[in-house]
């Protein structure tokens, strides 16, 4: 599932955290057609039947991609780099959807 939402204003040199998720209040969520809209794309696979399924062939296929990469995003994967990747990808994320 895709969770995306706009952010609130945040001010840096108040103490505002730009790696939180910064809600804003009452939290404003952003609909997956919305996102559609902007060129947003969104795939929902099945990790543990992908290759069977073929479904990400298919997508690769229709978008004439020719290349993959494999991320294992988890403690296991990652080590003791997880939290700080974590904390980039939620920065990130909140740096995409920025609400001014």
């Amino acid at each position: 599932m895709v969770r995306a939402w706009y952010i609130k204003d945040i001010d840096v040199s108040k103490g505002d955290n730009p790696k939180a998720q910064n809600h804003q209040t009452p939290p404003k969520y952003v609909q997956v057609e919305e996102l559609e809209k902007i060129g947003f794309l969104y795939f929902k696979i099945d990790v543990e039947n992908f290759v069977s399924e073929g479904k990400l062939t298919k997508i690769k296929t229709e978008r004439n991609y020719t290349y993959e990469d494999t991320i294992d995003v988890s403690k296991k994967g990652l080590g003791d780099k997880y939290e700080e990747l974590v904390n980039i990808f939620r920065c990130l994320i909140n740096l995409l959807f920025y609400n001014e």
